[in-house]
């Protein structure tokens, strides 16, 4: 979606402060900044603070859980 819809869905919703996505991801805040920054994670800024949608949030840990998967499966012996 484009950046007003992005922006239009936050607003509708209160959306994820970068703390409480961070709770829910398992990470620091710092890291959900980093995913913000390089175009990992979708996030607005408002009054100076990013606010993450709780989709876009669910497509990164989703996305990380699929590359965490395949990295140990490469690691693992074949039958």
């Amino acid at each position: 979606p484009g950046c007003l819809a992005r922006i239009l869905e936050l607003r509708e919703s209160d959306g994820l402060t970068t703390r409480q996505a961070a709770e829910e991801a398992g990470v620091t805040p710092m890291q959900i900044v980093q995913w913000i920054r390089a175009g990992e994670l979708a996030a607005v800024q408002r009054d100076g603070r990013y606010v993450i949608g709780r989709n876009d949030l669910d497509r990164v840990k989703a996305r990380r859980r699929r590359a965490a998967a395949e990295r140990a499966s490469e690691g693992a012996p074949s039958c």
